[in-house]
């Protein structure tokens, strides 16, 4: 499946963690807009706390009934300020000054299970692993446990990153969204998972 990006402009006073909104993350940002849209009111999602996932902040502010588990302080306080139901998980800072995890934040999020749970980590292989640092691998694991579906978030510079840790492979996933087209023989091997592409259009010559 596959999605011409366009042109977004994040409104209002919600500081994300980078300082611009780059083409590349807004056009996640359209493509997660499309996958949640339908069926989402209602729903509790996990997000966690990395910066492609936290663009998803503005687009949520008009659903229904919505319930959001992050450890990500400044989404919570964001989307609480507009009146969505916030649940924010506590722990250790591990990233100065609104990130949390550890033990304590695992345990917290083990008592939620989630509709939809929306993560990006540090990169992942050409053969569908999707790897980690120490930091949130547990928590990972954890939000992929309790929810009835997983979406990956990622860009194809995250190809061959991420750390030594692997959280799961795409297999475990409901979708992987990513600027990258994946081969034919990596879609037939995970073939319960959606692949959603990222296609940014060519500028036009003046």
């Amino acid at each position: 499946e596959v999605f011409n990006s366009v042109t977004v402009t994040v409104e209002g006073s919600f500081e994300i963690s980078k300082s611009t909104c780059d083409s590349g993350v807004c056009s996640f940002v359209c493509t997660i807009t499309v996958v949640i849209t339908d069926g989402i009111e209602d729903d509790v999602i996990f997000i966690d706390a990395s910066t492609t996932s936290e663009y998803m902040g503005p687009y949520l502010l008009d659903k229904k009934n919505l319930t959001v588990i992050t450890n990500n302080n400044a989404l919570a306080e964001f989307l609480a300020d507009a009146g969505v139901t916030v649940i924010i998980l506590g722990g250790r800072i591990v990233e100065v000054p609104t990130m949390t995890d550890g033990e304590a934040t695992v345990e917290q999020l083990l008592r939620y299970r989630a509709d939809k749970c929306f993560f990006s980590t540090g990169g992942f292989t050409e053969e569908g692993d999707i790897l980690s640092g120490s930091i949130y691998y547990s928590l990972h694991r954890a939000m992929l446990r309790n929810a009835r579906e997983s979406y990956f978030l990622a860009d194809r510079t995250k190809i061959g990153s991420g750390g030594t840790h692997m959280i799961c492979d795409f297999s475990a996933l409901s979708g992987v969204i990513c600027d990258k087209v994946f081969s034919r023989e990596i879609q037939e091997k995970f073939p319960s998972t959606h692949f959603y592409t990222v296609k940014s259009e060519e500028p036009t010559a003046e």
